[in-house]
C-alpha cells in the first residue's frame, strides 16, 4: 500500500522531516514535466501544478497584492474565459442534464446552475426568498418550490439563457470532496444517510473486505461504514462506476463553456459575493436574505482526511477535477502545499 501523508515512523521523524522539508522546498524550485494521456498536452508541475503553460492564473495576473472582491471577480471571469477559448468553445448546446440543473429566478431575471456541497442550501434559500419576497431560512426547498430551466418551452429556455443574468457557485475540489463524503456518509440522519451508506457498499472494494470498519443497523440489516480512503479511491478509480452530483466535476454538471455567465461565486467568500452579486444584479432593499458567515465543514475536516489518503489517489483526483481546478482558478498544488505544511505541523507537535 502507498504511504499517506501521515505515515512517518517516530523512530526516524528527525531525519524525515528534514527529508520532508528539502522536497517541499526542492518542489517549489524545479519542475516536473509530464504529458496529458487524453489530449498529449504538456503540463508543468510547480507553482501552478496541472495548470497548461501560458494561461492565466489566478495569483499572476496583478501580482499578489490584496485586491478588492470586484477585481478577484474580474480575475474569475478572465481566468475562466481563457480557458474556455482554449479548451471549449461555446458553439457546443448546452447538455440537457445542464438546463435540468439551471433554478430560475423570473422576478430578477436570475439562471443558477446549482453545484452540490457548494453552499447550495443557503444560496437556493437566497433565490427563494428574492422571488417570493420571503425571508425564510428553515424550509426545505424542494422541486415543488423551486422553478427549474427544463420545465419551460424551447423558446423560453433559449430566451432566459440569452437575457438573464447567469450565476454559479463553484468549491476547491478537494474542500468539496471531503464536505461531500462527511455530509452524505456521516451527517446525515435517517433513511438518506443509509441510501448512501448501501447504495455505495462496494466501494468498500478499493480497501478489501478485511479491513475492520464501523458497522450500522438500519431496518434489521447491517451495512459497513463507507471510509473516507473508499471514498476516495473509488472516485479516483474508476469515474463514471461510482460517481454522483454531490461530487461530480463541476464541467460535468453545468456546462461552464457552454454559458456565458454573469458571475461567479466560490464557497470560500459565498456571503462577500452575494453582496457584491446583488449590487451588479441591481437588487436593492433585500441585503437582509443574505446569510452571514459561517465556517464550512469542509474546510476543518479536508486537511485532516486527505493528509491519511496516499498520495497516488490524491494525484489521480488532481487529475480527475484539473478542469475545474482551471477554470475556475483554483490550484492543485497549493492544495498540495498546504497539506504538507499541515503534516509537518502535526509532526513537530507530537514532538
Amino acid at each position: 500500500m502507498a504511504p499517506s501523508f501521515s505515515q512517518i515512523p517516530r523512530s526516524s521523524r528527525r531525519r524525515y522531516f528534514f527529508v520532508f522539508f528539502g522536497i517541499v522546498a526542492m518542489s517549489t524550485i524545479f519542475f516536473v514535466r509530464f504529458r496529458h494521456d487524453q489530449n498529449k498536452t504538456e503540463y508543468v508541475l510547480g507553482r501552478d501544478v496541472l495548470l497548461p503553460q501560458k494561461t492565466i492564473s489566478m495569483s499572476t495576473i496583478q501580482g499578489s497584492e490584496p485586491m478588492s472582491l470586484e477585481q478577484e471577480q474580474a480575475k474569475r471571469m478572465a481566468v475562466f474565459k481563457d480557458y474556455c477559448r482554449r479548451h471549449q468553445p461555446n458553439t457546443v448546446p448546452v447538455a440537457n442534464e445542464t438546463i435540468s440543473r439551471f433554478i430560475v429566478n423570473d422576478k430578477y431575471k436570475i439562471l443558477y446552475c446549482f453545484v452540490p456541497k457548494t453552499g447550495t442550501t443557503t444560496t437556493k434559500h437566497v433565490f427563494y426568498n428574492l422571488e417570493h419576497g420571503t425571508n425564510t431560512t428553515t424550509l426545505f426547498l424542494g422541486s415543488k418550490h423551486l422553478k427549474f430551466l427544463s420545465e419551460y418551452t424551447d423558446n423560453e429556455i433559449l430566451r432566459r439563457l440569452e437575457t438573464y443574468i447567469k450565476f454559479i457557485v463553484v468549491r476547491d475540489p478537494l474542500e468539496r470532496l471531503a464536505s461531500s463524503w462527511k455530509n452524505k456518509f456521516m451527517d446525515i440522519r435517517g433513511a438518506m444517510r443509509y441510501w448512501f451508506i448501501e447504495h455505495y457498499q462496494s466501494m468498500l472494494e478499493t480497501i478489501g473486505d478485511n479491513e475492520p470498519g464501523e458497522k450500522i443497523t438500519y431496518q434489521d440489516v447491517n451495512w459497513k461504514h463507507i471510509p473516507f480512503l473508499a471514498f476516495i479511491r473509488a472516485i479516483a478509480r474508476n469515474q463514471t462506476r461510482w460517481m454522483n452530483p454531490h461530487w461530480q466535476p463541476v464541467y460535468q454538471l453545468c456546462s461552464p463553456c457552454q454559458v456565458n455567465w454573469d458571475y461567479i461565486a466560490h464557497t470560500e467568500t459565498l456571503v462577500e459575493d452575494f453582496h457584491l452579486f446583488f449590487k451588479k444584479a441591481g437588487i436593492v432593499g433585500r441585503e437582509n436574505i443574505i446569510p452571514k458567515m459561517e465556517e464550512r465543514v469542509g474546510s476543518r475536516f479536508y486537511l485532516e482526511g486527505f493528509m491519511k489518503i496516499p498520495l497516488e489517489e490524491i494525484q489521480r483526483i488532481g487529475e480527475l477535477y484539473q478542469s475545474d481546478y482551471d477554470m475556475f482558478g483554483y490550484s492543485f498544488q497549493e492544495d498540495l502545499d498546504n497539506l504538507m505544511k499541515h503534516v509537518i505541523k502535526e509532526k513537530l507537535h507530537d514532538n
